[in-house]
């Protein structure tokens, strides 16, 4: 999706897709759904219980069942204004907004649990904004992911800050926000949810030009009980890595340690017991591209693999032993896939493409939603469950402003990605 709804800094990698990345989090599956241009000017604003503020611009979405999700944005800081770049309040963040009259945006948290009819503020984590592009010195989030009614994550990747990132967890559905001190200041790779488990692929010290071997993490869900996992062979995330998790299966795609030279895919590992014990396959997305990763089942899992200047979007039917390319078409370098099943996915291809669907395992493709002739595009599509499902669409830019910002929008869709209905009005 560069270029884009999150275009996003690669650190000579493909940067992880997680289906854009896409799949909406449920209890079982770990998803991000980064948000547009614009990055690391957004402040950590006080949200208060009542009406969403206007303005209020989605980022990033999860959900744990088709009425109950909560939605991370920015909105206008309140009471506060850049008039040529500075202001009295807020300079400091003032310097960092993308057009010398912008107002300062404040990060933002909302939950619904009627399906969106209605939402309610809740406290942001007490971290900056990142809306996609790569800033080196900040840390804040981008992405939200809850494994269940009370246990939730805001973060942003290593390879979206390009330094330590912030790791914010909850235990109260949002209420309260905590950094654990396992994850401070640790440079964060990927996260899944699972089994009764949260995992973080954690990068060592970063350098200039590369990371120390990768270190994973594991915390029951509620507590902050953090150990390390062993792992069959050492990993670099020095490109990003790729998590998916359902039930107690994990697979975790990245760049092998020490990387031979005629070595041309990634390492693939594979856990069935929540990763007490992980055997590497060879995965499906070259070695320098991170990919993205959603599974199914134990046996299904489907994959989004950067080449270069295109894509692949391939399939498992074996637990990722083997893998087969889908006749897609030509996607662009980072397409959105979102699996509903086994055999049930939604894909845009690229840029102004239409929205297809697949019900044959990806056989073939039908448009369920046309070309955006105006410019505007998809950076998320998730589900929840066979039929629920939301995207995130992207407002065109204004041509020759890249700072200028990207507003997103929420839709949604109740017949499994068939037909959609937006925007979904905050309120």
């Amino acid at each position: 999706m560069m270029g884009r709804g999150h275009l996003r800094r690669q650190f000579g990698h493909a940067a992880r897709v997680l289906s854009a990345v896409a799949v909406v989090a449920l209890a079982n599956t770990q998803a991000i759904a980064p948000g547009g241009r614009n990055t690391a000017w957004a402040v950590t604003g006080p949200a208060l219980a009542g009406r969403v503020p206007a303005g209020f611009d989605p980022v990033s979405v999860s959900a744990v069942s088709a009425g109950t999700f909560w939605v991370l944005g920015a909105v206008p800081c309140p009471g506060h204004s850049c008039a040529k770049g500075t202001t009295e309040a807020t300079s400091e963040h003032c310097d960092e907004a993308p057009t010398p009259h912008a107002t300062p945006l404040c990060t933002w948290l909302v939950r619904t649990d009627d399906g969106g009819t209605s939402f309610v503020d809740l406290p942001p984590p007490p971290a900056p904004l990142l809306k996609g592009t790569y800033n080196g010195g900040s840390e804040g989030i981008d992405t939200i992911s809850f494994a269940n009614p009370r246990d939730g994550f805001a973060f942003a990747p290593y390879t979206t800050v390009g330094s330590a990132g912030s790791f914010w967890e909850t235990h109260d559905g949002g209420r309260t926000w905590s950094e654990p001190p396992a994850l401070a200041n640790k440079f964060v790779v990927a996260v899944g949810t699972g089994g009764g488990f949260v995992l973080v692929l954690v990068a060592g010290d970063c350098g200039a030009t590369q990371c120390a071997d990768g270190v994973l993490l594991r915390s029951p869900l509620g507590t902050d009980n953090w150990a390390p996992l062993a792992l069959p062979v050492p990993v670099t995330p020095n490109w990003g890595a790729a998590m998916t998790v359902v039930g107690r299966h994990v697979w975790i795609s990245t760049t092998p340690a020490p990387m031979s030279s005629d070595q041309l895919y990634g390492t693939l590992l594979r856990s069935n017991s929540s990763g007490d014990g992980f055997r590497a396959l060879v995965s499906p997305c070259l070695r320098q591209y991170t990919g993205s990763l959603t599974a199914i089942s134990a046996s299904v899992v489907w994959a989004v693999c950067p080449t270069g200047m295109s894509a692949e979007v391939l399939r498992s039917t074996d637990g990722g032993a083997r893998w087969a390319r889908l006749p897609t078409g030509a996607p662009n370098r980072f397409p959105v896939l979102a699996p509903l099943s086994a055999t049930t996915a939604v894909l845009e291809a690229g840029p102004d493409s239409q929205l297809l669907r697949t019900t044959d395992g990806g056989a073939a493709w039908r448009s369920v939603y046309p070309a955006m002739a105006d410019g505007n595009s998809w950076s998320w599509v998730g589900f929840s469950g066979l039929r629920t499902g939301w995207a995130l669409q992207v407002q065109a830019e204004l041509s020759g402003s890249p700072y200028v910002p990207v507003v997103q929008q929420l839709w949604r869709t109740s017949d499994g990605g068939t037909t959609w209905t937006g925007p979904v009005h905050f309120r």
